[in-house]
């Protein structure tokens, strides 16, 4: 299982923004090669394998079967379910993607990162008082949970101000994320407050002095700005770069009332 484990690390650091996608990639698909070549029983490590088909290659169609493999060995894994509910959304399974979030939840009803998987399906589903509901209820025990996917909610029932609001407390809250900068710029642009919007977007760039900054996230904020030119552009680099946020940029069309959100984060 240190195999897996590894494995599991290296993928989820640039998926989460967190390291350049050519440094991760490779390791993490060398550790799960190695966990299966000295066990191909363990559920888990073809979750991985099937996760890596879809955020590093790209693969729409493979990953069912390594995410059916791994269901098959280890049922009772909610990090499998947890995995599998971003590949069912990603290809628009989305009844589906709720059901396997809610059963890694209900498999680790403690863990927060489970809750998360629910409202983040929920809001790729276009459910947003689904999303309000089950925030709600979690931030009765975790106050600081979900304001992003509220900001998010709220605006595509059309409640602007409340939307604002929510996304003024999630940049706070998680201050020089870029997930968050890049969903808020999204709901500035959205609410007409354009000088807002570039301002949060000039906060989103300055990050790449720091860290590595996943492209995708950028072409979403120029993409809501109507700029779609620089939103292509850089939507190649996340091609070059590799970024496993292109999962989530299949079919994008020209910016649109109602289209918001990269669904990736909080």
């Amino acid at each position: 299982m240190a195999y897996v484990g590894l494995s599991e690390a290296y993928s989820a650091r640039s998926f989460m923004a967190l390291a350049p996608p050519q440094e991760s990639a490779a390791k993490a698909r060398a550790a799960v090669e190695k966990a299966l070549e000295l066990d191909d029983t363990i559920g888990e490590a073809h979750a991985i394998l099937a996760w890596l088909k879809l955020t590093y290659d790209w693969d729409w169609v493979g990953p069912e079967a390594d995410f059916q493999r791994a269901i098959e060995l280890s049922p009772n894994s909610a990090m499998i379910y947890e995995g599998y509910r971003v590949y069912l959304a990603t290809v628009g399974r989305f009844d589906e993607a709720i059901a396997a979030a809610k059963r890694s939840l209900e498999l680790d009803p403690l863990t927060v990162s489970k809750e998360e998987a629910v409202v983040w399906s929920y809001n790729m589903a276009g459910k947003p008082d689904e999303v309000i509901a089950h925030v709600t209820k979690v931030r009765e025990t975790v106050p600081e949970f979900g304001f992003g996917y509220l900001a998010m909610a709220y605006m595509k029932k059309g409640m602007v101000e409340e939307a604002l609001a929510y996304a003024d407390t999630a940049l706070s809250v998680m201050e020089k994320n870029q997930v968050v900068l890049s969903e808020s710029v999204e709901l500035y642009a959205e609410a007409g407050r354009l000088e807002r919007a570039r301002e949060l977007l000039d906060e989103l760039l300055a990050l790449s002095e720091h860290r590595w900054l996943d492209p995708v996230y950028v072409g979403c904020a120029y993409r809501a700005l109507g700029e779609w030119g620089n939103a292509m552009d850089w939507l190649e680099r996340g091609y070059e770069e590799e970024s496993p946020s292109m999962v989530f940029a299949q079919g994008w069309d020209p910016p649109k009332k109602g289209g918001i959100g990269t669904g990736i984060g909080n």
